[in-house]
């Protein structure tokens, strides 16, 4: 059975090879890998500016802490 289904898409590709060639397959074969290329920056770039707001929200708390340490040994921040 799948023998003969492959069969038959072949001679459908042939047939299509003649009558239009592989031409009229380029363009919106290139539209399409242009525009997911479009999205795979945008949520690329979208992650970058997430990270990068992570990061410094990390060190604005980072150096609002640092007047709160205790200094005394045995004592933490998360209490005793």
């Amino acid at each position: 059975m799948r023998r003969r289904e492959t069969q038959q898409r072949k001679r459908a590709l042939v047939g299509l090879k003649r009558t239009a060639g592989m031409d009229w397959m380029l363009g919106p074969l290139v539209r399409v890998i242009r525009s997911w290329k479009h999205v795979l920056d945008a949520v690329m770039l979208e992650m970058g500016r997430m990270v990068a707001e992570s990061v410094m929200l990390m060190e604005r708390e980072g150096r609002g802490r640092a007047g709160l340490l205790s200094d005394r040994p045995g004592v933490s921040e998360m209490g005793p």
